[in-house]
């Protein structure tokens, strides 16, 4: 078994350098000592976004070259047909922004909305 710390992006990567990889949750500030920490072989497992403009919030993450395996998006129960358009259009556009870098999507599903997101998904 392995831990994996989930820290703010906003927080000094230095304390939990000996615990790398790391899971970052994405506050929109990245502290300034994570460029000199991914130097020395900091690693970044996952990027968990906030979901209120997942495309843009992505993007900005990826924009600071932290390289992560994976960028975590919350998704919802789709509620209408609008809400399920706007997902898959989140989807392809990072996908299309990662598209070369070797960056994966997560899903982060919230309770009770598994079904309608994989039909979604199924449907896509």
């Amino acid at each position: 078994m392995r831990f994996v710390p989930l820290i703010l992006s906003s927080s000094d990567p230095v304390p939990w350098s000996p615990l790398a990889p790391l899971m970052l949750q994405w506050t929109g500030d990245l502290h300034a000592g994570w460029t000199p920490a991914l130097r020395r072989t900091l690693a970044v497992h996952a990027i968990q976004l906030p979901g209120q403009a997942p495309v843009e919030e992505g993007l900005e993450a990826l924009q600071h070259g932290l390289h992560p395996d994976f960028l975590i998006l919350p998704a919802a129960r789709p509620v209408n047909r609008e809400a399920g358009f706007r997902l898959l259009g989140h989807l392809e556009a990072l996908l299309e922004a990662t598209s070369g870098r070797a960056v994966k999507l997560a899903l982060q599903i919230d309770g009770g909305a598994e079904v309608a997101v994989v039909e979604l998904l199924r449907q896509a």
